[in-house]
């Protein structure tokens, strides 16, 4: 359990970092604020794998960046899926959509990841 958080805290900040250097090829970051979606199972036969550990661990990686992405602050968002892969869908298409979510972490269940890849795009 302890070995997935750290886990989840290392691809997390690896992440993070890597959208600093993104962000530098790019004009700016969406809405003066990068937005980090956590799509976990905090209910279901997974939130003991992920759930509430998984949003503890990004909380602490975004503490551990400073909270900051070239100077614009990273703002964390959650949500349950329920291990349900249409909800998880339709969670990721509004943030995507209307939120300005710039990326999601925590896709631990494959049905639900399977699902989010074969969505078709919207933009």
């Amino acid at each position: 359990m302890v070995t997935g958080r750290r886990t989840a805290l290392a691809v997390t900040l690896a992440v993070i970092m890597g959208m600093g250097s993104a962000a530098a090829l790019a004009d700016g970051i969406s809405d003066n604020v990068v937005k980090i979606g956590v799509l976990t199972d905090m209910s279901g036969q997974f939130s003991h794998e992920s759930g509430d550990g998984a949003v503890a661990a990004v909380r602490m990686a975004i503490e551990d960046f400073g909270g900051k992405v070239r100077g614009k602050p990273i703002e964390l968002v959650v949500a349950d899926h329920q291990n349900k892969s249409d909800i998880a869908l339709g969670i990721a298409r509004k943030w995507f959509d209307v939120e300005n979510v710039d990326m999601i972490a925590n896709l631990i269940n494959s049905s639900i990841h399977i699902r989010w890849r074969k969505a078709p795009a919207r933009r």
